[in-house]
């Protein structure tokens, strides 16, 4: 297990804020600990992720709500490629009570189960974690679509 290049902190900066103004941080998040439990079940193998993190008040930040986006995958790796096998957003409430300077996070999964793999392919599988705010940003924009209203049938007099 890794915590993905690139995505081991979380800056939430006030809105309209530029993301180099270090004064217009609101929050800071980390990753603190992760731990994972594998199990075969029935010809399957069920990885079950846990991950602890911290979100730390900012010069810009205060009491309030926020959503951290945690991304958790598994990924086979050889010298010459990198394919992912499964990846899902999580997207983790947090409260930041007034009076408190960082608050702990964490988020489990359990629905990562994947067939079970050739026993040299095992060597070569990694779980990644990290924080992934332009999934975020991909998921809020993605609403269901409307269904459409049901037409009223017309029944035909003969």
């Amino acid at each position: 297990m890794d915590i993905r290049q690139g995505a081991s902190t979380l800056l939430v900066n006030a809105s309209g804020g530029d993301g180099a103004d270090a004064l217009g941080l609101r929050f800071q998040g980390t990753f603190v600990r992760a731990a994972r439990e594998c199990r075969v079940q029935g010809g399957q193998l069920a990885i079950k992720i846990g991950v602890q993190g911290r979100v730390i008040v900012g010069p810009a930040g205060g009491p309030g709500e926020l959503t951290v986006p945690v991304r958790m995958a598994l990924v086979k790796e050889t010298l010459s490629d990198s394919t992912p096998l499964w990846s899902k957003l999580y997207l983790v409430p947090v409260a930041v009570p007034p009076g408190q300077p960082n608050v702990n996070f964490t988020t489990i999964s359990e629905d990562l189960v994947i067939p079970m793999p050739k026993a040299d392919d095992l060597d070569q599988m990694m779980i990644y974690i990290g924080f992934d705010p332009a999934g975020a940003e991909v998921e809020k924009r993605r609403k269901p679509a409307p269904k459409p209203a049901a037409k009223p049938r017309r029944t035909s007099a003969r």
